[in-house]
């Protein structure tokens, strides 16, 4: 199942928004805002976490040009 078939509405009526943590993961990985755009837009999910507090959370697997990656994703 892709993120898009689990949530309302589609992905331009959210907003993505990094923890602090996650953007400095993302600056020593390479990975750019595109790349997470792409995995959330086109990923699978591979776990649900509906019990995580304080928000449930999915982790998503997907490929960017070449590269594989998963991201941890809490609503």
């Amino acid at each position: 199942m892709i993120l898009t078939d689990a949530i309302d509405g589609s992905l331009t009526d959210y907003a993505v928004v990094y923890r602090v943590h996650a953007s400095r993961r993302m600056f020593q990985r390479d990975i750019f805002e595109a790349d997470v755009e792409l995995i959330l837009a086109k990923g699978n999910i591979i776990e649900r976490y509906e019990e995580d507090y304080p928000l449930p959370s999915v982790l998503l697997n997907g490929r960017t040009s070449s590269e594989g990656a998963c991201m941890w994703l809490r609503r």
